[in-house]
């Protein structure tokens, strides 16, 4: 399962650093994410769903505790672990008061943070599993023995004003299509997003092994994170059932009457072959549409080479090419042999060299033209990935001792 952690620090070196060392853990698959401010970091989780924040405390503008009120007001229910270098008594009481899971000085070092964002992990795991197990006697004792009174009050609508957010899913293992068995993950489905949306949901079989789901909003947009609290919901029902469901979501929320339009537009793009839980969004842009896994990788790699400068995050990318980004993960590293972060990298320190050879351009000039915030960051990953610096490969390049 895809677990998405954001590092937000005004200290760009640190904040790089610290993702970086995220990254390289072992045993999770990690979506890692900078913001360099706390108002730019609460602008990415008012878009994307995070599974655990690294914060300092001591930030410019709006410091860390003041972030950390605003997500919870926000009902964010991402983990936080403050990482700082004051060990004031008074800012770890508030931090835990606001329900921080830890509080790391930065004099303890990253191997301090390692063991905190593991723990933090395994925590987030231990939950997960034990709401599958809650979520699993729920979705056995409603047995949808009252399916038209659960019908008839999901739509129940005295305002008229319900907006619903419409999906097609499809089971791509199912031993008997739209079968009991199926029927019954799609209950345990159906209790998971309503627990990890918040909000009202619905299923009913369509026939052929396709089914219908709705989520009830009041919004005219679907939520941030949405997609991947799907895509969560499906492993989730993998796991429990042994079913997997590929699903098509669409872009905006419609009224009642709309759904069957939805659903027709979708639920073709929901029949993949794809042994995995795949949730793909309903891309506007025909050019990023794709009939293929090979399709979509071929498109990644020209999204990437043509925007290194912009954001290309997993969740940026994803987002883009309207896919989940734990499937998206996947399919590129089982695809290309290397993971997203290191594809990047590679497109990014290629690029640079060429702009060293043949520009005047300075360092931190290139740094921005290739996606780094920072000349200094661009430097460290620059000799970590080629054993010499930006300066030095120049000078070699020019003097014909490089090509």
């Amino acid at each position: 399962m895809l677990y998405r952690i954001m590092v937000v620090d005004d200290e760009i070196l640190i904040a790089e650093g610290v993702a970086q060392m995220v990254r390289e853990m072992e045993g999770w698959e990690l979506d890692v994410e900078n913001a360099f401010s706390a108002r730019q970091a609460l602008e990415l989780a008012q878009k994307r769903r995070f599974d655990l924040i690294v914060l300092d405390v001591q930030m410019p503008g709006m410091n860390g505790l003041e972030m950390l009120r605003a997500l919870r007001g926000g009902d964010n229910r991402a983990q936080v672990i403050f990482l700082t270098a004051y060990s004031d008594y008074s800012y770890m009481r508030e931090a835990m008061q606001l329900g921080a899971f830890d509080y790391v000085l930065k004099i303890d070092g990253l191997k301090a943070l390692r063991e905190s964002v593991r723990r933090a992990l395994t925590e987030h795991e231990r939950a997960l599993d034990e709401m599958a197990g809650r979520l699993r006697g729920l979705s056995q004792s409603d047995g949808r023995m009252r399916e038209a009174a659960v019908r008839e009050a999901f739509f129940r609508d005295e305002a008229g004003d319900a907006r619903f957010l419409v999906i097609a899913g499809v089971c791509v293992n199912a031993p008997f299509p739209g079968g009991v068995e199926q029927r019954r993950a799609e209950i345990f489905l159906e209790t998971s997003l309503c627990e990890l949306l918040g909000a009202a949901a619905y299923s009913e079989p369509m026939g052929d092994g396709a089914s219908l789901w709705l989520i009830r909003l009041a919004a005219e947009t679907p939520p941030p994170g949405v997609e991947e609290s799907i895509a969560q919901a499906a492993e989730l029902a993998e796991k429990e059932t042994g079913l997997i469901f590929n699903f098509s979501v669409g872009r905006a929320c419609v009224a009642r009457a709309e759904i069957a339009a939805a659903y027709a537009r979708l639920v073709g793009r929901a029949r993949i072959s794809e042994r995995e839980p795949v949730v793909l969004g309903e891309s506007p842009d025909a050019l990023l549409r794709a009939d293929s896994p090979g399709d979509l990788l071929s498109t990644l790699k020209k999204y990437v080479r043509a925007h290194l400068g912009g954001d290309l995050s997993l969740s940026a990318l994803a987002g883009i090419l309207h896919v989940n980004a734990s499937y998206l993960s996947r399919l590129f590293s089982r695809g290309c042999g290397q993971t997203l972060t290191e594809y990047v990298t590679d497109e990014r320190m290629r690029a640079a060299c060429a702009l060293l050879r043949d520009t005047q351009w300075q360092i931190q000039e290139i740094a921005a033209r290739v996606g780094f915030d920072s000349a200094s960051y661009f430097t460290n990953v620059f000799r970590r990935r080629l054993g010499i610096s930006p300066q030095k490969y120049r000078e070699d390049a020019r003097g014909g001792r490089r090509r």
